[in-house]
C-alpha cells in the first residue's frame, strides 16, 4: 500500500503539472469534501495548506460525524471523503451490492484519547477498566465516594464506534452516559465536570493539552497479563504500544485526474505528512524516524 501510494504522488502531481493550462487539473479547481468531525483540526490543516500552495485549487470542507459522511458517500451527494476509521461491514455491503467503484488512500495513523479533569487523580487505566467504566459496570470512582460520568461523541462519530467495538466488545453505552459534541464543547465539559472522563481525536488536543488530563492505557500482552501503560504519544502510536490506534482514511469516487486527487496526493506527499505530524498524528507514507522514543519528553510520559 506504501509503494502504491508513493507512485500515485509523483504521478499526480506531475500530471497536475503538465496540465496546468486546463480549466481543472490536479492542481486547479473545485471539490466538496465531507471530513470526519474527529479529525478535523488536522484536516483543516490539509485544507489550508494545500490552497495556499495551490492558489487555484478550491476545497469546500465540510465536518460531519463518520456515518453521516459515508451516507453522503453512498448516495453520491458527496465523491470524497476523510474518515478516522475504515468502511464498516454493513458499509462495505451497501457499497458492494450498489457496484460503487471507489479508492481508499491511508494518509496518517491517529488514535483517541481518554480524558479526566485536571484534579482526577488518574493517571492510567487498563482497557478492561475503561470496558467497565464506559459499559456502566463500575459507575464510582474507586477510593472515592464519587459517581462517575462518561461523556462520548454523537452515536455516530467514529470515537464512538470504535470504542463500542474494540473496548466495548459490541456492548451498548451505558445509559447514564452523556453525548457532548462537537468535540470541541466535549473537552470543555470534562475540563469544568470534576468527575467526568471523555473520548476525543487526538488532534482536537492541540491548544487543550492543559485543560485536562490524558490518561495513559494499558492491555494484555502476549502472556495475558496486563503490560506498561502508554500515552498517546506519537512514537507509541507508530508502534502501536498505544491501544486505541486507528488509521486514517481518504475515500475518491472520482475516476478523472481533477482536483481531488491532486489533494489526496498532498496530503500523501512530504508536505502533507509533516503537517499531519505537526497535528500530533503519525505519517504513514512517509519514513518516520523514532527520535522521540530516546528524548526526555517521552520517557516522562
Amino acid at each position: 500500500m506504501k509503494t502504491i501510494v508513493s507512485t500515485f504522488v509523483t504521478i499526480v502531481l506531475f500530471l497536475g503539472c503538465e496540465n496546468s493550462g486546463k480549466t481543472t487539473s490536479t492542481t486547479r479547481g473545485e471539490i466538496r469534501v465531507v471530513f470526519d468531525e474527529s479529525v478535523q483540526p488536522a484536516f483543516q490543516r490539509q485544507v489550508d495548506d494545500f490552497q495556499s500552495t495551490y492558489p487555484d485549487a478550491k476545497v469546500q470542507p465540510r465536518y460531519r460525524e463518520a456515518r453521516e459522511a459515508v451516507v453522503d458517500f453512498i448516495n453520491d451527494s458527496i465523491r470524497v471523503i476523510g474518515m478516522g476509521r475504515p468502511f464498516n461491514e454493513e458499509e462495505l455491503r451497501v457499497l458492494k451490492a450498489a457496484e460503487i467503484e471507489y479508492q481508499s488512500y491511508e494518509v496518517a495513523l491517529d488514535c483517541i484519547v481518554v480524558i479526566v479533569h485536571k484534579e482526577n487523580p488518574l493517571s492510567e487505566l487498563r482497557l478492561s477498566q475503561l470496558d467497565s467504566i464506559f459499559s456502566g459496570s463500575l459507575m464510582r470512582w474507586p477510593g472515592r465516594n464519587a459517581a462517575i460520568e462518561t461523556v462520548v461523541g454523537d452515536i455516530n462519530s467514529s470515537v464512538y464506534e470504535m470504542v463500542r467495538d474494540s473496548v466495548l466488545k459490541g456492548k451498548a453505552f451505558a445509559r447514564t452516559t452523556t453525548r457532548v459534541v462537537p468535540s470541541p464543547k466535549l473537552i470543555d465539559y470534562v475540563s469544568t465536570i470534576k468527575n467526568s472522563i471523555g473520548l476525543v481525536g487526538l488532534s482536537w488536543l492541540r491548544g487543550h493539552e492543559e485543560e485536562v488530563t490524558v490518561v495513559r492505557l494499558s492491555r494484555l500482552d502476549s502472556t495475558g497479563t496486563y503490560g506498561k501503560a502508554y500515552s498517546p504519544a506519537q512514537a507509541y502510536i507508530y508502534q502501536r504500544n498505544y491501544p486505541l490506534f486507528r488509521m486514517v482514511y481518504m475515500y475518491n469516487r472520482e475516476i478523472q485526474r481533477d482536483v481531488s486527487l491532486g489533494f489526496i496526493a498532498y496530503m500523501a506527499g512530504v508536505q502533507g505528512q509533516k503537517i499531519f505530524l505537526n497535528s500530533g498524528l503519525v505519517p504513514v507514507t512517509m519514513p518516520v524516524r523514532l527520535v522521540e522514543l530516546t528524548s526526555k519528553q517521552v520517557q516522562q510520559q
